[in-house]
Parts: structure tokens; sequence; C-alpha cells
């Protein structure tokens, strides 16, 4: 910091008056201000000092709307591919519960209906696959054969059994199995979808590839009166055993019928999607056409779609799922002012313009604060010695804190353990827990004083820079945390090859410790934990990765857990001071570099940081 004095033209540098103010280095810098003393008194420099500020604000505007805009932008297109991927996943799902089926009619001599409900029941499909109706099988059924097939069924138990709709066709394909097997699915048995057109082009497409297909918009049997959706089906085919299905002719003599599954559109995207999205209008149709008719779902039930007036923060996006297309429609209501980043470059401009009038008072009224500036150019002087003087005391504190407060904690703990020891007898369970509680707080305490002490020496006490084989500190912290990856059961390797880079050691060990340690103590529950360290060259920086698989971190913390003290879970469920990452945060930044996260919450979490190539 600098501060001019347009008076008498002193000028001081607060910086490295602990070492003390180089007299010949003073006086050449106080006279260069007193030369810039008499160009502001000039009746131009005000003039000119408020244009160039003006033209910095307006720059600064420009700056602030582009990148406003652009995180917008980015974040409404995380949004549309992160719709695009749970669609094209979940329907990746039932794929799997259709082949599933296929599978056991294969692996069968014969598949009974009780079967069919027992593997279907076992799939638990109202829990783990919303939106699917049920899964059934529509037997691919000959014109000579139906009166056959339908004796068949009848005799199953199902007197009023038949194939519908009625009339004489080549080929039938009756639903005879299908679960689960009540409710709204007992209005599709023994239907016939083979007679439906809509539902006939997907079977052939179905039967003639080989691969599952998607039908077109349609209303399903199951709908009644009340609540009724537009809906959709998924058919995967079956070919008879032993015969060949290299060509869609032979596929055909082969086929034996469908596994399939209903579904109705918004239990269907209500199970992809929850709550909805967040700014978001978003709107599905069948086909590459959107219109009114081809609607198949409206998120907030308003169509926004207008082929005429599409918004710019707006996407038209196909996806093939199926061998037939859908469309999508997203339209964020962010582009309307609504997103925080929108009102930034107004802040910046009306900041920006408030800085230019009060630079320009600040200017006129130099040559009428001769005095004012002597006086602040004093106090300045006299605030940087007392910051100078608290600096000194806050290391010292940190001494004290690092030393002299932890003896009387090793004494108390010393005690009460003793306490417990010698009067174990004599204590209830109660007495035995409060003990065990101010052992605790106290450990807790020495931790979070040495964590204090670490995060304030990062700059004071660092070693000075030198060669740094990363490659050997990562494997010398992951030996140190040897017990906790044994005891995690957890698997923690090097990808690639690290680099040699400019640093201190033994603060850049501390990063990899903490990471690594941090993917330990944060691990998925469910799952082994699995850490990768790796880097990429990236321009003139190395960008180092520890990718973990375990719990995740939601988007809204991804800053502040670099925040000294800020903590996501409370001290019983991890434990932790909440300065780790705020330590890791500044000995990157001393490095010159920057630390980040991305992650994915109930997936795992990757930490990246950056170093200087040179």
């Amino acid at each position: 910091m600098r501060v001019v004095d347009s008076i008498s033209g002193h000028c001081l540098r607060t910086e490295g008056l602990e070492r003390g103010v180089n007299q010949p280095i003073a006086y050449l810098v106080q006279r260069i201000c007193l030369r810039a003393r008499g160009v502001l008194r000039h009746p131009a420099a005000a003039r000119m000092i408020l244009l160039c500020s003006l033209f910095l604000t307006v720059a600064a505007w420009g700056i602030s709307d582009h990148l406003a805009s652009q995180r917008i932008h980015d974040r409404f297109m995380f949004q549309v591919n992160d719709v695009e991927a749970a669609i094209r996943r979940r329907m990746q799902e039932y794929e799997s519960i259709l082949r599933g089926g296929v599978g056991l009619f294969l692996a069968s001599d014969e598949v009974t209906r009780q079967d069919w409900a027992a593997y279907i029941g076992s799939l638990q499909i109202d829990q783990y696959f919303p939106g699917i109706q049920g899964v059934g099988f529509s037997r691919w059924i000959t014109g000579d054969d139906k009166s056959r097939h339908e004796a068949a069924v009848r005799a199953e138990g199902f007197p009023h059994y038949r194939v519908w709709p009625e009339g004489d066709r080549q080929v039938y394909t009756s639903i005879v199995y299908l679960e689960p097997f009540s409710g709204r699915n007992l209005r599709a048995f023994g239907f016939d979808m083979f007679s439906e057109p809509v539902r006939r082009t997907a079977m052939e497409t179905a039967l003639h590839t080989g691969q599952p297909a998607v039908s077109g918009m349609l209303t399903l049997v199951q709908e009644t009166e009340n609540d009724v959706q537009p809906g959709f089906l998924m058919y995967m085919p079956l070919y008879r055993k032993g015969m060949a299905i290299d060509t869609p002719s032979r596929r055909r003599a082969a086929i034996e019928g469908f596994v399939y599954s209903p579904f109705r559109i918004r239990d269907f995207m209500q199970g992809i999607l929850g709550h909805g999205l967040r700014n978001i209008s978003f709107e599905l149709f069948d086909g590459m056409d959107p219109s009114p008719e081809t609607l198949l779902y409206d998120e907030d039930n308003w169509l926004s779609y207008s082929h005429e007036d599409m918004p710019p923060l707006s996407v038209l996006r196909s996806i093939e799922i199926g061998g037939h297309h859908w469309t999508m429609y997203l339209h964020s209501y962010a582009a309307d002012g609504m997103a925080p980043e929108a009102v930034q470059p107004m802040i910046v401009a009306l900041c920006g313009a408030l800085i230019d009038v009060m630079l320009l008072l600040v200017i006129v009224s130099i040559s009428r604060e001769e005095k004012n500036a002597k006086r602040l150019a004093a106090e300045l002087l006299a605030k940087t010695e007392a910051l100078q003087r608290s600096n000194k005391n806050l290391q010292q504190y940190a001494y004290v804190a690092s030393h002299d407060l932890q003896e009387p904690l090793r004494t108390v703990i010393s005690f009460v353990q003793l306490l417990e020891r010698r009067y174990a007898a004599q204590l209830d369970q109660t007495a035995h827990e409060y003990i065990a509680l101010a052992c605790g707080g106290a450990r807790r305490m020495k931790l979070l004083i040495n964590d204090l002490l670490e995060f304030s020496r990062v700059d004071t006490y660092g070693q000075e820079f030198a060669s740094v084989d990363m490659g050997q500190l990562a494997k010398d912290a992951i030996q140190s945390l040897g017990a906790s990856i044994e005891a995690a059961g957890a698997s923690v390797r090097i990808d690639l090859e690290l680099p040699i880079v400019q640093g201190d050691s033994g603060q850049l060990y501390r990063v990899f410790q903490n990471l690594i340690g941090n993917a330990i103590k944060y691990r998925h529950p469910e799952r082994r934990p699995e850490i990768i360290v790796s880097v990429r060259q990236n321009g003139a920086a190395w960008e180092f990765s520890v990718a973990d698989n375990g719990i995740g971190i939601p988007p809204e913390y991804w800053e502040t857990i670099f925040v000294i003290f800020q903590r996501l879970h409370r001290q019983d469920e991890y434990e932790g001071t909440g300065i780790g990452l705020a330590v890791c945060r500044q000995i990157i930044e001393r490095h010159n570099g920057r630390i980040w996260v991305d992650s994915s919450p109930g997936l795992g979490s990757t930490f990246h940081f950056s170093l200087p190539v040179r």
C-alpha cells in the first residue's frame, strides 16, 4: 500500500517497515511524488483521470456482464445435459429389465405365470424403478392358433379371457403376462397390441432389428377416466431357441413374442426429475417436430415452446431412444433476470459510477487538503507500526497456543484420566460419561490449537522453494495413512507418473495427506473406497487431481469448504476442525496455484490443485 502526500511530497511504503526504510530509495520516491503533485494540480488532470475511470467502469461492466451471462449459460447447459443423461440412464435401466425377462425365457424350458410374477416381484419396480407401470409378455399368435391359444389361457383359470379387439387378422400379439397383475393393468389382459398402428410400428422395429424399440405417443389401455396421461411402450423381441435370427426374415419366422413395459409419461418423468428443475421450464415432445399435438410432458403445465419466439437461453435437443426420437425443449427463467448473476453487472456499473464520482471529488480537493494529507500520512504510519506490533503479538500468541496452552490441556486430561482410574469403582455410569466428554473436549481443543498454528504459519514459516518430486510426496503421504487405508479397506493408486515442481516439500506433502485422508474419512458407507491420484498439464500449469467415490459434496458448498471453520457435517458424524482444506488453499496459493473441487453427491468428489510448470 502506498500513500502520496500532495503537500510535502512524502511517499511512504508500509511493506518492509519491519526491516527498516531505505533512506536513498525514500528520497528518490519523495522526488517522484513531488513531480506527481504538480501534475495533479493541472486543471486538465481531474478531467483526464475521470475519463479514464469512466472507461474502466464501462470495461468492467462489459466484462462482468459477459462473465455473468457465461455462468448462467454454463449452469443452464449443465442442467440440460443432466436431464438428457438422466433420461438415457433411466431408459437403459428399463431396457435391462426387459433383457432380463428375455433371459428368463431363454434359460427356462417353460415360463409359467407364477414364474413371471416371481421374477417381476423380485425386481421391486415400485421402489427402484419409479415411472414404470409394469413388465409384461405379449405372445405372437397366428390366425390359425388363436382359438387354441384362448382355450389354453381359459384353462389356466381365466374363463372370460379373449384376444381383443375382435376381428380376423393374420397375426395377433396378445398380452398374456403383465405384472403387477392388479389395478389398471387388468384392463390390458388379452389386448392385441399388433392391432394398433403406433404399437405395431415399434413392435415391427424390435422384431426386425432384434433390439429394444420405443413406441410413439399413445394412450395406454390401462388409462381410466381419471388422471389420463400420454404414454409409450418399450418392446424387446423374444425369439424361439435354436432358430437362426441373422436376417430380418429369419427373425420374423423365429419370433415368439415380446417382453415389454408400458409407461405413463408424467409418472415416468417425475421418477427422473423428482421435484422439478430449478428456474427451468422443461417440455418433452414425441418425434422431431415439436407442437402442441406432439407434447408428451410439460414440467410446469404451461407450454412455453414457440417456433417463432425462442428465448436466447433455450435448447431444442433431439434424443434417440430405442429407435424412436424425442425432442427436449428447455428454457431457463434465469434468462429473464432471475439468476443472481444477472444483477452483478448492474452492481459493477453502479459501484464503478460511484467510485468515479468519489475519485473526482478526491482529485479536486487535493489542493485544499494539504494539512489533512500530512495528518493522514502520520496516522497511517502510526497504524502501520501498530499493525506490526499486533502481528508480532499474534505470532507470540501462536507460540503460546502451541506450547503453553497445550501444557494445561495435557494436565487436565492426565488428572481426569487419573481420577477415573483411582475412583472408577465409586463412579456411576453418568460420571464416566462426563469424564469421557471432558477428555474428548480437551483433545479436540488441542487439535484445534495445532491446526490454527499451522494455518497461521503457512506464509511466515514455510521453507524456501526447491525441486520437489510430487510422485514421491504422494507415496509418502499414502504410506503415512497406511493404517487408515487398511482399516477402511481402501484402494489408493497413483494413476500417472507425477512431475517434479518447485515448491515447499513439507507443505505440499501436507496437501496430499489432507486430500487423501479426507477421501478416506468421507467414504461412502455402501462401497469400498477407491482413490486415484493423477496429473495433467494444462498450459503453463500442472493440474493434480485426487478423485474418490465417496459421499460427494453438493455444488452450493464447493467454495465454502475451503473457508476456515466451514464444516458440512456435525462433529459426531465426522471428526475434524474445519481447517484442513483452508490450510491446503493457503499452501497452494503460496505456490501461485489454485485449488477447487468437482463433485457429484452420492457418487464421489475430485479435488484439483494447480502448480506452475516452472
